[in-house]
């Protein structure tokens, strides 16, 4: 969702969609007090003006900070389902050189070193 789609929504008192990411809902929830206090009295159309701004900006730092983490889960557990196909490739392997190239990939996807499995390869086949 956007953050004018979320605003409309806690302006409207309508509830926000069921499945919401956490910075969205407290997003959501910030403007409708917000919204609530204006309605109120207790602040004026500038204070409120100026508060929703600020929250705008945190807004934008947490979900960003948020997406990025789960941009990074979502990175872990494809390595992880990598390396476990990698590990039953490496028990069902018929030659100790086909177990190697597996366990050279696995070491590779494991530490991130995207050279290491070629440049292994090359050495046991003699190429420098």
């Amino acid at each position: 969702m956007t953050s004018d789609e979320i605003e409309r929504l806690a302006r409207d008192g309508r509830p926000l969609p069921q499945y919401t990411t956490l910075p969205d809902a407290c997003y959501y929830e910030t403007i409708r007090a917000l919204w609530d206090a204006v309605r109120s009295g207790r602040i004026t159309k500038e204070e409120a003006h100026s508060r929703k701004r600020r929250m705008l900006r945190q807004y934008a730092e947490y979900r960003a900070g948020y997406d990025n983490a789960c941009s990074m889960y979502r990175r872990q557990q494809e390595q992880i389902r990598r390396s476990e196909r990698l590990r039953i490739l490496i028990a069902k392997a018929d030659s100790t050189e086909e177990k190697l190239r597996y366990s050279l990939q696995l070491i590779a996807l494991l530490t991130g070193d995207a050279v290491l499995e070629q440049a292994e390869i090359n050495r046991m086949e003699g190429i420098t």
